[in-house]
């Protein structure tokens, strides 16, 4: 699925925090600009895949939020579809057994990505 959420943006100890306050508990910063937002990216992609995987009711983006005046609106696309395929890494494994209850000496671990 695609979303796109509004995030908040402010300085913090010389970094740039990250608050997406339609997602409870969604925070991030990075270094500069470009590590705060795709921080923020990863985070919210995060927050909603998790959500899909255990039917979490997932909120409604805000059309608007109150700033302070030291902080900046911005909007971040995730895409959980993107993200699973890229950090779903469970492994199951398959121990192949005879009729007879032996271990046939092979087994064979599948990677799902």
């Amino acid at each position: 699925m695609k979303y796109v959420y509004p995030a908040i943006l402010y300085q913090d100890n010389g970094k740039i925090g990250v608050t997406v306050p339609d997602l409870p508990g969604c925070h991030t910063f990075g270094d500069n600009l470009a590590d705060a937002l795709f921080n923020a990216k990863d985070a919210v992609e995060m927050w909603l895949w998790s959500a899909e995987g255990d039917g979490t009711s997932i909120p409604t983006a805000s059309e608007s939020l109150p700033l302070d005046e030291d902080e900046t609106l911005t909007l971040i696309a995730a895409d959980t579809d993107e993200y699973r395929k890229a950090n779903d890494t469970r492994v199951f494994r398959f121990l192949f057994v005879s009729p007879q209850g032996y271990s046939l000496g092979a087994s064979l671990v599948v990677y799902f990505a």
